[in-house]
């Protein structure tokens, strides 16, 4: 599989898939990934005058949780299909439609320094090119205020732990071996692997390490949530419901780490 943000036109991607991720939202799955995101958002986020900023904002469908609580936000996105329905969204809610507009990265250069109260980015870090990801980074240090927050969501790679797939054998091959023959001896298991149809994204993190790579930026992580919970390994799984992951005994929760496909983080600017 081509990796999305490099090997793929990551724009060319989301106008391909654009009107289906919209519809999407309607359904379980999405219904829970917007539960646990909006668990992640500071309550202080939620007030007037509040400026918020959504990087991959899509189709908007975050904005009247800001708008109808007399915050600020505004966002960008790469596509301009999701762009179009955002703002079909944004004028049959009432709300002005040029809060979004298509842009890239670059765009965050243009915001002013320590400016905002809130940056998010769902479901978008993972398609970035190496060098849009440090921009990323290195903007959103910048912008974000100090005492203000950074939410976003990940591709967990310690899913990979779990999946029982060919991405197992590729985790344990760039983490564990560094023996030439035992890697040859893992690729072999590739032909008995079951196959995955997840893309192989760009920029994946592991929930262990990501403090780490925050700390960098001048951000500090305050919590994570999990989305995407697996009973089972893909490969064993045939109903693919996904359980709700925001009421999971303490005690259980560090298996989320490994059991959900994808995490949130939110973190605070030093």
């Amino acid at each position: 599989m081509e990796k999305l943000g490099q090997d793929l036109d990551s724009k060319q991607y989301w106008a391909d898939v654009a009107n289906q991720y919209s519809d999407a939202l309607e359904n379980d799955y999405h219904k829970h990934r917007l539960e646990v995101i909006r668990s992640l958002i500071p309550e202080e986020l939620f007030q007037p005058g509040k400026q918020i900023f959504d990087f991959g904002c899509g189709d908007a469908i975050l904005f009247p949780w800001f708008l109808e609580t007399g915050g600020n936000i505004e966002g960008i996105d790469i596509a301009p299909e999701m762009i179009q329905i955002g703002q079909q969204r944004l004028t049959s809610w009432g709300f002005d439609s040029s809060l979004i507009q298509v842009a890239d990265v670059n765009y965050l250069k243009q915001i002013g320094s320590a400016s905002l109260d809130g940056l998010l980015s769902f479901n978008v870090l993972a398609y970035l090119t190496d060098e849009e990801e440090l921009i990323f980074y290195q903007e959103a240090s910048r912008i974000v205020k100090p005492g203000g927050y950074l939410i976003v969501t990940h591709s967990n790679e310690l899913f990979d732990l779990f999946s029982l797939n060919h991405y197992t054998v590729e985790f344990f091959k760039d983490y564990f071996v560094t023996d030439a023959l035992q890697h040859a001896k893992l690729s072999s298991l590739l032909t008995h692997s079951e196959g995955s149809s997840k893309a192989a994204y760009n920029v994946r993190e592991n929930p262990l390490s990501y403090h780490h790579k925050l700390k960098k930026f001048n951000f500090k992580e305050l919590k994570q949530g999990f989305i995407n919970f697996h009973i089972l390994p893909p490969p064993l799984l045939q109903d693919k419901t996904y359980p709700s992951t925001l009421n999971v005994d303490e005690g259980d929760r560090w298996k989320l780490m490994f059991m959900c496909s994808t995490f949130g983080s939110c973190a605070i600017r030093l």
